[in-house]
């Protein structure tokens, strides 16, 4: 099975924060057991809003990202154009228009990965073919 996880899971994975669930924590430390994906778009997320100061990341060094995965054995997924295409085919959630999570939520459903993520949002896609784990 393919897990791809939200941005804050990836956040939260690298600093070992108690956010994380015990279920997600625990599919997260067997990536040889469970395929752990990050998406670029988490890159990019993390990289705009630490630029505009809406996210502030002290003591976290962010253009290290991909070593972080390499070193958790998560895999780092490209967008990909057909990804980026799905976008236009989710709908559009009244409460949540975030592009960075509709672009995960649209990779995870165009590709059938489960999306790890604790955002109260994204229940609001089950009905479009999301499968979330936390």
């Amino acid at each position: 099975m393919k897990y791809l996880i939200d941005t804050h899971t990836l956040l939260w994975a690298i600093t070992d924060d108690d956010e994380l669930s015990e279920a997600a924590r625990e599919l997260l430390s067997f990536p040889d057991k469970n395929d752990i994906l990050v998406s670029t778009v988490s890159f990019w997320e993390i990289a705009i809003k630490t630029s505009i100061g809406k996210l502030n990341l002290e003591n976290f060094d962010f253009f290290r990202l991909q070593e972080y995965c390499d070193g958790l054995g998560f895999s780092v997924l490209k967008l990909d154009a057909q990804d980026s295409l799905y976008y236009a085919k989710l709908p559009l959630k009244e409460k949540h228009k975030d592009p960075f999570d509709r672009m995960l939520i649209a990779t995870a459903i165009n590709n059938g990965f489960t999306f790890v993520s604790r955002d109260h949002n994204m229940p609001l896609y089950r009905e479009d073919g999301l499968s979330v784990f936390w």
